[in-house]
């Protein structure tokens, strides 16, 4: 069993190196789907998040009950979002690729079970773009953020301050994708090659 965590910021490209996976899936991947507490938006088309009303997420969280993996996420104006998987949803016998963001490894709320990390095998990508594209690219996908909100994504999320361990590092912003995409691919067959 491998997991990939994909982490990053807001804006930076995490979804679309995701999307480049399940194109390129051969049935050896497996995409758990992310439980968030916030509203879906407009664009939240990618099969990549299920909604969960906060307090069951909070009691669930509070009881470990259901979830794989989940983390806190502190927000604008002091708000908080929670965020985790199902644990029915990972699969033994194929790579997980998690959609995450930075929270996971950089809240100290987070919830971070040992059998993640240690009982299998782990690897963590960060993908990077600098802030100022970042914020072009929210503005145009979340036109109703105010400029504080999108400041406060956009500054307060970064790769700077990461604990752990970063096992790849994609820049999103020098190249196509399409070539961080088959990095990210090449990567993680590597690596699931090696260890089978």
């Amino acid at each position: 069993m491998l997991n990939v965590y994909i982490t990053g910021p807001s804006c930076a490209g995490k979804t679309s190196c995701i999307e480049y996976l399940k194109d390129k899936n051969e049935g050896i991947f497996n995409f758990p789907l992310r439980v968030i507490t916030r509203p879906g938006r407009n664009y939240d088309e990618s099969n990549e998040n299920t909604f969960l009303d906060k307090e069951v997420f909070k009691r669930k969280r509070k009881n470990n009950e259901d979830f794989f993996l989940n983390w806190v996420r502190p927000m604008e104006e002091n708000r908080k979002e929670y965020y985790g998987f199902y644990e029915d949803d990972a699969a033994e016998d194929k790579i997980n690729i998690f959609s995450c963001n930075n929270a996971l490894i950089l809240n100290n709320d987070s919830v971070q079970p040992d059998n993640i990390f240690n009982i299998y095998q782990s690897l963590f990508v960060a993908v990077w773009v600098p802030a100022d594209i970042r914020m072009k690219r929210m503005k145009e996908r979340t036109p109703e953020y105010s400029e504080k909100v999108i400041n406060y994504r956009i500054y307060r999320e970064s790769l700077d301050g990461h604990f752990g361990k970063i096992d790849l590092k994609l820049d999103n912003y020098s190249r196509k994708l399409e070539e961080s995409g088959e990095e990210l691919y090449n990567f993680i067959k590597t690596n699931y090659d090696q260890n089978s």
